[in-house]
């Protein structure tokens, strides 16, 4: 039975949680691949699924707490995300998700540490807590409060580190650590474990994307012995352009080398079921543990994190067009407040200039070569490959589609678009006012 010390449940809802607990632990439940997708559960199932999760993982037992008190971090969490499209608890959870199937389907554990596991899922829980939904330029740009508590770059991270940390000094969760666990040749202690937590955090700021792409490329070659030539596409486009899209075919040819330049198999993995204290199920192997040094180590985990953090790209089609969704109202509301504001508008939130299925296939092509060298570290990741192509086709046709029927012309201060042309797309709020706005940013700047 869970019990809780810092929050109050129904012993309904408790019970409902520890069922999913259940299921989830023991593989009674649909796969974890990325064919789940947490919006399709409410709340209470998505506690038990993330309890069931790192009960697979051992996270309990290695830190020395009990499941009940893991159900009160994750509650405790879950408090520190605001109510806002994308950057919510629900993001967390299927980050989670997602960073589990590449330990466990993908392998990736096979080269970690208990202790990297756990430190790596516990940033991945915590790692936008406080996000107001408005980006780090945003932030600097409009002198929010963020910025004047946290100077330099990735204010939005370093505000949701602290967090992090706070949350786990408040529970302990970090204090009751077996010596046995921490790496004897370092001397590991709990600050070893908040750092590491810190810097995993800290490292899904988008503009470390290019530096965990050459930190992939160099594991492969010490891992395999291979040197990876430098992948194309690392500048992200500031703007997006109408016009035929000479990617198209380079992305297909990319996708060819991925398949073509490594030698494994894309079978699907035979996973047992877990039981208590296990790891997924499977025997991780120490000899690709010991091919990598700690640092190597805690940059893996920075990769893997940063990996499942823009994972929506390469999520099958139902499920990338929801997060899309959620992502393009989050970013067109922001458009909305700097015009109101007299700020300039960012690149992808000005919803007269730009639409959904463009920046789905900027992004894409983005990270494209990530998840290429990915699929040369990990074999089995090449089904992120695989369905990324897919999805990209779709928002091909759909920008097909727009380019056909163009949104009606209007000048700067006009927010009118013809909506009829994304009754497929996501919802936008095109008449709130200026004055409203105003007041929106005059409350966002004031928490």
């Amino acid at each position: 039975m869970l019990f809780l010390k810092h929050h109050c449940l129904s012993s309904q809802h408790l019970l409902e949680i520890e069922r999913q607990f259940v299921n989830t632990l023991y593989g009674h439940c649909s796969p974890i691949t990325p064919n789940f997708s947490v919006l399709d559960y409410d709340r209470t199932f998505i506690y038990g699924h993330l309890l069931g999760l790192f009960a697979k993982l051992n996270i309990g037992p290695t830190l020395g707490v009990s499941s009940s008190q893991l159900l009160d971090f994750i509650l405790e969490v879950d408090s520190e995300y605001h109510t806002l499209p994308y950057h919510t608890f629900y993001h967390a959870a299927d980050v989670v998700t997602m960073l589990y199937y590449m330990l466990i389907d993908l392998k990736a554990a096979e080269y970690l540490t208990p202790m990297n596991i756990i430190n790596l899922m516990i940033a991945a829980l915590c790692h936008d807590t406080g996000h107001n939904g408005y980006s780090n330029s945003f932030q600097t740009n409009s002198q929010t409060d963020i910025v004047t508590k946290y100077h330099g770059n990735s204010v939005l991270e370093q505000l949701s580190a602290d967090i992090a940390i706070k949350l786990l000094d408040k529970h302990g969760l970090l204090s009751r650590i077996p010596r046995s666990e921490f790496n004897p040749e370092k001397n590991s202690t709990a600050k070893d474990c908040k750092m590491a937590i810190k810097r995993i955090i800290l490292g899904t700021d988008i503009i470390h994307h290019n530096k965990h792409k050459k930190h992939l490329m160099d594991l492969h070659e010490k891992v395999n012995g291979i040197k990876v030539n430098n992948c194309t596409h690392t500048h992200i486009p500031s703007t997006y352009s109408n016009t035929d899209r000479s990617t198209d075919n380079a992305c297909d040819s990319m996708n060819a080398n991925a398949h073509t330049s490594t030698n494994f198999k894309t079978q699907s993995l035979e996973i047992s079921e877990a039981l208590p204290g296990s790891l997924g199920g499977h025997h991780v192997q120490q000899t690709h543990r010991d091919l990598l040094n700690s640092n190597d180590q805690l940059s893996l985990c920075g990769v893997l994190m940063h990996v499942a953090d823009i994972s929506n790209t390469v999520r099958p089609w139902s499920i990338a067009k929801q997060w899309s969704d959620r992502v393009v109202q989050e970013f067109f509301q922001q458009g909305d407040v700097e015009r109101a504001i007299g700020l300039p508008i960012s690149p992808n939130m000005d919803r007269t200039q730009t639409h959904q299925p463009g920046i789905c296939i900027t992004f894409s092509d983005y990270v494209l070569p990530l998840f290429q060298v990915l699929a040369l570290f990990l074999p089995s990741s090449i089904v992120f490959v695989d369905t990324m192509r897919e999805t990209r086709k779709k928002w091909r046709q759909l920008e097909k589609n727009i380019s056909r029927n163009p949104p009606i012309s209007s000048d700067s201060n006009s927010q009118a678009l013809d909506l009829t042309l994304f009754k497929h797309h996501v919802e936008l709020s095109t008449e709130q006012s200026a004055s409203m706005l105003q007041e929106a940013y005059i409350l966002l700047k004031a928490s």
